[in-house]
């Protein structure tokens, strides 16, 4: 599943490639083919002053950037454990570059994000040598990428404006039209506590702007102690399938998936009113399965050893009866 999870990274990654390239010299890109759902509006003719934005095979850029953070979380992971995994290690940087060409808000605050959070569990809880990845390879290739664009902006006024711009319309989006509304969408749906007592609208019966809030708003202050309650059973399901399985693919597939499940959760609570997309829940389901599987194996494992040394306290027992 891992890896057909990282595949499906490697054609969107692909997807983006193609649309930069059409976007730049003209060439052919099947358009008619990826955006033919009637039941979307696709918005895949954008820009942000001279640069073209990319949404790949998705609707627009913000939904490219939802699923390629739980990618990017997932492959940097797994290179941070030390997992020899080439399919992780080639495709972060391509992951990494794909987000930044959709020039997406929500794409750049997830990576924002992830960066502090990886900074503060190198220097308060990670073991050692994962702290050490961390602060040798992760941090400096962040600070190596902003030099980078610097770099390239002093090459070209074209891309140095085009930079400018990027940055400057990122940074201005607390202070524009959408997100004022954004806000308010938030507001209004969380008025809705009060006078249900906290339990909210029901699902379905509010739509809000940002995860935390449309959830409140729908399932109430105890529906979401339930999915709290949920969450952290299947984290710590999660965590003792870990110190149970020594098997390498079944803990790259662990740590993989949790952190894409992660990246995902993370990307929802900046700006998506919910989680929809299949592969979310399909990736919540297959952590699941794989930790109730290593713990029924650990547990027959324990059992069968329990019958062997029993077996074997017995035997001079049954050598030592006269009746024998």
């Amino acid at each position: 599943v891992l890896k057909v999870y990282l595949g499906a990274g490697y054609v969107v990654v692909a997807i983006c490639a193609w649309q930069m390239v059409q976007k730049l010299t003209g060439a052919w890109f099947p358009e008619a083919f990826l955006y033919s759902n009637p039941g979307w509006v696709i918005f895949p003719g954008q820009t942000m002053g001279l640069v073209p934005r990319i949404n790949g095979p998705f609707s627009e850029p913000a939904a490219l950037a939802f699923y390629l953070s739980g990618t990017i979380f997932c492959c940097t992971w797994l290179v941070l454990r030390g997992f020899r995994s080439a399919m992780a290690t080639i495709l972060l940087p391509l992951a990494l570059i794909a987000l930044l060409s959709s020039t997406s808000t929500t794409g750049f605050t997830v990576l924002g994000i992830g960066i502090v959070g990886l900074t503060a569990y190198a220097l308060a809880w990670a073991p050692r040598r994962v702290a050490g990845r961390i602060l040798l390879y992760a941090l400096p290739i962040a600070a190596l990428s902003i030099a980078v664009a610097v770099a390239l902006s002093t090459l070209s006024t074209r891309i140095e404006d085009s930079l400018a711009m990027v940055a400057r319309m990122s940074l201005s989006k607390a202070e524009g039209d959408s997100f004022a509304n954004r806000t308010r969408w938030d507001i209004d749906s969380l008025a809705v506590l009060w006078p249900s007592y906290g339990f909210g609208a029901g699902w379905g019966s509010v739509r809000a702007s940002s995860l935390v809030p449309g959830l409140l708003a729908n399932l109430g202050i105890y529906g979401c102690a339930l999915l709290a309650w949920f969450a952290v059973r299947v984290a710590r399901q999660v965590q003792r399938a870990r110190r149970l399985s020594s098997d390498v693919g079944v803990l790259m597939g662990l740590e993989g998936l949790s952190a894409a499940v992660l990246g995902q959760i993370v990307a929802a609570a900046v700006s998506a009113p919910a989680i929809n997309g299949l592969d979310f829940h399909v990736l919540v389901g297959v952590l699941i399965a794989m930790a109730a599987r290593v713990e029924y194996l650990a547990g027959q494992e324990q059992a069968a050893r329990r019958l062997r040394n029993q077996a074997v306290r017995g035997l001079p027992l049954r050598a030592a009866d006269p009746a024998a």
